[in-house]
């Protein structure tokens, strides 16, 4: 749409120069080059303009899907103003994202797309990070598939670093996104461990959890690695604690901070946030847009 916007006032210039053209003669044609590199400017780069200008002016998820990201739990708990934020992220992260199905059959239904984003978004909510570059490619499957890197599973999901992409199976995603009290929710689970790997490669340390700590995670919900590797079907050793330690950390954050009080306040200072008190959230958040208003 920004692009289309764009590309009007070069649409009417060369209407105008091709009917002048017509009427009075070849001396105004050659300024018909104008707009028409000019639209062909805006045709190649349409998505960086797109991105340019919905980057300053954030969309809102579409209405017939903001019920949907109801089910998230974590938006549930979000002041009005901050729940507006995180429809935005997530309308960002659904246009940012290049979601496709593994043979290019058709679109990621929206539905789809919203529960990955919302997913997603806590990680992000309290910065300004809008994707996790360089993943920025998502293939989506129906149902459980098998990969180049576990060809013998068909399992659930997994992220593939060579190429920057992470792989789902629509079915489960959404499960996990509903019901996450029942299924584990390999969306927010992926992107913990991609948000990990990015900090990895820079050489930032992060906080996380001993291996000590499994059984407290398996009490707060249920998710021992052996079920969650059931789950997903994958083995044991390829559950990563830290990951699985962040999705309870943003999903049941009441009961990891009464039996892992010291990771709860490492989590909060590495993602900028309590999820047990997002009303200071909104106010820090309050506070930086005011002092940029005033340019301190």
């Amino acid at each position: 749409m920004p692009a289309l916007i764009l590309s009007i006032p070069f649409l009417l210039m060369a209407a105008v120069l091709f009917f002048l053209t017509l009427w009075f003669g070849d001396s105004y044609a050659p300024y018909l080059v104008i707009p028409v590199v000019s639209l062909a400017v805006i045709y190649v780069f349409s998505p960086q303009v797109s991105w340019w200008w919905f980057k300053r002016h954030p969309p809102d998820v579409p209405d017939p899907l903001k019920p949907f990201i109801g089910y998230s739990p974590y938006y549930n708990r979000l002041p009005e103003k901050l729940q507006l934020r995180f429809r935005q992220k997530v309308a960002m992260f659904m246009l940012g994202v290049d979601f496709k199905t593994p043979d290019d059959e058709g679109a990621v239904p929206g539905d789809i797309k919203a529960a990955l984003a919302a997913s997603v978004v806590p990680m992000i909510l309290a910065t300004e990070t809008l994707l996790f570059e360089p993943f920025e490619q998502v293939v989506v499957y129906a149902t459980p598939f098998p990969s180049p890197q576990y060809p013998t599973r068909l399992h659930l999901s997994e992220i593939y670093e060579e190429d920057g992409v992470a792989l789902f199976s629509a079915e489960h995603l959404l499960k996990g996104f509903v019901k996450p009290e029942q299924y584990f929710p390999i969306g927010l689970y992926e992107y913990a461990r991609i948000f990990l790997r990015l900090r990895e490669k820079q050489n930032i340390p992060s906080p996380g959890p001993k291996e000590s700590d499994w059984p407290s995670i398996e009490q707060i919900a249920g998710y021992s690695r052996a079920r969650i590797a059931q789950w997903i079907n994958l083995g044991d050793a390829d559950i990563e604690l830290p990951a699985v330690a962040i999705v309870h950390f943003f999903l049941f954050p009441e009961r990891f901070r009464a039996l892992l009080p010291e990771l709860h306040r490492a989590y909060c200072g590495l993602f900028q946030q309590d999820p047990l008190d997002l009303a200071a959230l909104e106010r820090s958040l309050s506070e930086v847009e005011t002092n940029a208003a005033i340019g301190l």
